[in-house]
């Protein structure tokens, strides 16, 4: 075994020591010990970094992509001919590579313009320069890359831009990657024009030395591609020169680098950064194969989550299985606690035989394993091996190695920050599922696109009964651990749906794609599994597809108030079929109806809570929701077997129910959410007909003698006791509001005049502009 020192305990030593690859790479490692020094400075240079080659990387596509590469090939035999120091050849390398990094602020129908330019395109186009710097110069130690990419359109004759620099004032860097830009410009083929003959742009390249282009940088420019056969081709599709032949492991170390940061800005999972990752480092430190693991602490497990390269036949991209103990080998024990690089060799006698195992195992003959830390703790390994006949890694690979593992620990770390802040603005803390937030954005997207596509949507809502009761008994303590149980009925009664509370007692659920049935079935199975002592109420309903999200918010809350006044525990549906009714095996549990007792109106409640709702909350609602609760209100002050809201169009002599509510079957419908509504004409109802054009109210007794033989007709058929009509106009529209008893709940006569003073203070007093019939979400 070849014992290595370790990397470090953090992915700032990391990037610290692998970039620092080769003496006289000042340009890079100005950068790293600035990093060292500040470790505030190194984590917001690093952020500075990966957004800036984030930017310009997402801007390399097509052209510009492939060309950054050749100019960077040709930069480099130039520089190389010009017997540039290590630390020159580094920052032209640099340069080269980032060049175009300024067309990002560019718009692409300049940049793929397939006319000439004109002068207003130009300016913009001229500007690439210094929107580069710009980008650059907040990285530590690029003040020479900034500077260079700023004058890399320079002329030698002092007629480019942004400045005017002449001669030896244009950094050298600038006038090398200036030709070779030049040069693979002209065998390209661009938008405005086809690519010239090799010769032609040789052509054009001598006659522009001393001109544009500095001559000594023609010159080398020249014998690169005469002498060593460079051309405008791919990188790769010809002979490299001796400098650029078997690119060194700096210039692949940066290329992995860059890409590996532009993919932890980018990367929506972390599974995809990490393919990336072990991508790049098979490529980087020259490797087999390159896998990448993570820790599992409780169960002392290394757990491989990707492989790359070239695999053994058991070995899987992204396996489903493959674990290693901690406890069977050493090293990985001491890399995981301690943090601890180190290389194994199949014939080094002092390599552990657990090492020398998995070696076998996978047909190599070395590896090198680093660990990937966020902050003193190990969060998994990154290992890289290769077969018989190379060489074992050096300090050099081990490096660069510990570097990628420490932009694997920062993209791990941040996603694992951005995870929990989802998970706060997403997730209730109580209860686990989803919040009202996170409701809102999945309704209004399963909303619109039920409504486009002509698909079912139903919508579930309930709510804990009793839950101040319970709070008041034991404590909120108690009424919390309610709503976590019932919430774990709900999550376990929807199955692959998702649960969300919408806040205090109430839940809800969307069933995309699915109909009313379904929703009812859902809170069925819900019922069914309640925990003991506790209940829920259910109100479902189903969008018709010229619906709005509103309407079926509307009509579900709707059915849930039915359900909850009508006795709890149990399901209302919004749905105007006579056949939904409810099911004999519902209990009839809570505040039951009973047969043959007439429950007390509370009518001085209902006349407090109502005034004080339409003269506060509901002060600027429209007239149907200021009605709306004045029937809401009396239901729960008054006990109601029926009850509904209805308007007339001026002149028409038709009736029409906005919304009707059967609190005895457990059903409730509403116009506006596009089922059809009871329609009658107001000439059938004589009554009726008296109230709607004078305003004004009028009671029945089924069994009175002097009641309307009609309207008693109507009572009979229904099955009910006694009735409240109350009427007022607004603008030429009728408003008219019914209320139904039976003999399970309280005759209606001492509310008359109330309801009578209830319906004309909602209708009268309504805002101008809410005159119509309106919309209320829940």
């Amino acid at each position: 075994m070849d014992q290595q020192p370790a990397t470090g305990g953090g992915s700032g030593d990391a990037l610290d020591a692998a970039l620092n690859l080769r003496e006289g790479e000042q340009s890079l490692a100005s950068a790293l010990d600035a990093i060292r020094e500040d470790a505030e400075r190194a984590a917001g240079a690093y952020r500075a970094v990966v957004r800036s080659l984030a930017m310009a990387l997402s801007a390399r596509d097509g052209y510009t992509g492939a060309h950054s590469d050749i100019v960077h090939d040709l930069a480099v035999a130039v520089a190389t001919r010009l017997d540039l120091s290590a630390q020159e050849v580094d920052e032209v390398k640099v340069v080269a590579l980032l060049h175009d990094i300024g067309k990002i602020g560019i718009p692409d129908e300049i940049l793929h313009k397939s006319t000439p330019l004109t002068d207003d395109d130009w300016e913009l186009m001229r500007s690439h320069p210094a929107i580069g710097e710009r980008i650059l110069e907040p990285l530590p130690g690029f003040d020479r890359i900034a500077n260079a990419v700023r004058h890399e359109h320079e002329r030698w004759d002092g007629r480019g831009y942004p400045d005017g620099l002449a001669e030896t004032a244009i950094p050298l860097a600038s006038r090398i990657v200036l030709a070779c830009d030049a040069f693979h410009a002209l065998v390209s083929d661009r938008p405005y024009r086809p690519a010239l003959a090799l010769e032609a742009a040789v052509t054009e390249l001598e006659s522009c030395a001393g001109t544009q282009f500095d001559p000594a940088v023609v010159v080398a420019l020249l014998a690169a591609i005469r002498e060593e056969g460079i051309t405008a081709g791919s990188p790769g599709d010809e002979p490299e020169a001796e400098a650029t032949r078997g690119a060194t492991t700096l210039d692949r170390g940066v290329r992995a680098l860059l890409t590996i940061a532009s993919a932890a800005v980018s990367a929506e999972t972390l599974e995809g950064l990490l393919e990336v990752a072990a991508d790049e480092a098979v490529s980087a430190v020259d490797a087999c194969s390159v896998s990448i693991s993570r820790c599992e602490a409780e169960s002392r497990l290394l757990r491989v989550l990707v492989n790359a390269g070239e695999l053994a036949e058991w070995e899987e991209r992204r396996p489903v299985a493959e674990t290693y103990r901690l406890d069977d080998d050493e090293l990985i024990r001491d890399l995981i606690l301690r943090g601890r690089s180190y290389v194994a060799t199949l014939d080094d006698p002092s390599t552990a035989p657990a090492a020398k195992a998995l070696l076998r195992a996978l047909g190599k003959e070395t590896y090198a394993a680093v660990p990937v830390m966020i902050g003193n703790v190990a969060w998994g390994e990154l290992i890289a091996t290769r077969k018989a006949g190379r060489p074992p890694f050096g300090e050099r690979e081990l490096r660069l190695l510990g570097t990628i593992a420490g932009q694997i620990a920062t993209a791990a770390s941040r996603m694992r920050v951005f995870a929990q802040m989802a998970d706060l603005a997403f997730r209730d803390s109580l209860t686990g599922v989803g919040n009202r937030r996170s409701f809102d954005e999945r309704f209004e997207l399963a909303a619109t696109e039920a409504a486009q596509e002509g698909r079912s949507l139903c919508l579930v809502l309930c709510d804990l009964d009793n839950l101040r009761d319970l709070n008041e008994a034991g404590g909120h303590q108690v009424g919390d651990d309610a709503l976590r149980r019932v919430s774990d009925v709900l999550v376990r009664a929807a199955g692959d749906l998702a649960v969300y509370r919408l806040g205090g007692d109430e839940f809800a659920v969307i069933l995309d794609g699915e109909p009313l049935e379904e929703g009812y079935a859902l809170g069925a199975r819900a019922l069914a599994a309640m925990p003991l002592g506790l209940t829920m109420s259910f109100g479902v309903a189903a969008l018709a597809a010229s619906a709005r999200s509103a309407d079926l918010l509307r009509a579900a809350d709707q059915a849930l108030y039915v359900a909850k006044r009508s006795g709890r525990a149990r399901v209302c549906v919004a749905s105007s079929d006579a056949a939904w009714a409810w099911p004999d095996k519902q209990p009839e549990l809570g505040q039951q109806r009973r047969r043959g007792r007439r429950r007390r109106i509370e009518v001085d409640r209902l006349l407090d809570r109502a005034l004080a709702a339409l003269d506060g909350p509901l002060r600027s609602a429209s007239v149907f929701d200021r009605l709306e609760a004045v029937v809401s209100l009396s239901a729960a002050a008054l006990g109601l077997a029926r009850a509904a809201v209805s308007h007339m169009a001026p002149h028409s002599g038709i009736i029409e129910a906005v919304i009707s509510i059967d609190y005895r079957s457990g059903r409730t419908w509403v116009h506006s959410f596009g089922e059809a509504p009871d329609r009658y004409r107001l000439s059938d109802y004589p009554q009726t007909a008296k109230i709607m054009t004078t305003g004004g109210s009028f009671f029945i007794d089924v069994a009175s003698s002097e009641a309307d033989p009609t309207e008693v007709a109507l009572l009979r058929e229904w099955g009910l006791d006694t009735m409240i009509a109350a009427a007022a106009c607004r603008d030429d529209t009728g408003w008219l509001v019914e209320l139904y008893s039976d003999e399970q709940t309280a005759a209606l006569d001492r509310a008359h005049a109330s309801i009578r003073l209830l319906v004309a203070e909602a209708v009268g007093n309504a805002p101008v502009e809410a005159s119509g019939v309106g919309s209320r979400a829940a």
